[in-house]
């Protein structure tokens, strides 16, 4: 939200369509507007919403990301 002012989530078909896309993991950065974000900060994005607790960056690994 913070780097483009809105999620990287579908909002088209409601709330609740949002929020089975963040539950899915399904996101992505082709809105012009992520254009300008770089690769390094779209990378921690995508490891802060991976899906599995497992996989996904810590706190303390996205610190230092």
């Amino acid at each position: 939200m913070l780097l483009v002012g809105y999620p990287p989530f579908e909002d088209g078909d409601g709330i609740a369509a949002m929020l089975q896309d963040i539950c899915r993991g399904r996101f992505d950065f082709n809105d012009p507007a992520w254009e300008l974000v770089t690769p390094e900060a779209k990378d921690l994005v995508k490891r802060m919403l991976t899906v599995d607790p497992k996989k996904r960056i810590t706190a303390k690994m996205a610190l230092h990301h």
